[in-house]
């Protein structure tokens, strides 16, 4: 497997609704996460899929809801 190739680029930098600074960054190894609350991450992939897929994925705000009891029962 060619170096830098494993993960996805998911749109953080892209939507930024942070407004955070924008920086560049290469990772060989490991995941990164910039949302402080399990909303903001299904939030975040509601726009991500919403955009990759044209809409033809849309995930509603009852969906995000969902998503977000389900991984607070994982704790």
């Amino acid at each position: 497997m060619k170096t830098g190739t494993r993960f996805q680029d998911i749109l953080v930098s892209f939507f930024n609704d942070a407004g955070n600074p924008v920086r560049e960054f290469i990772f060989n190894e490991g995941t990164a996460n910039s949302a402080k609350t399990l909303e903001a991450v299904a939030a975040h992939y509601a726009k991500f899929f919403s955009f990759v897929t044209g809409g033809f994925i849309n995930l509603t705000p009852q969906d995000q809801a969902d998503m977000v009891a389900f991984m607070k029962l994982l704790d």
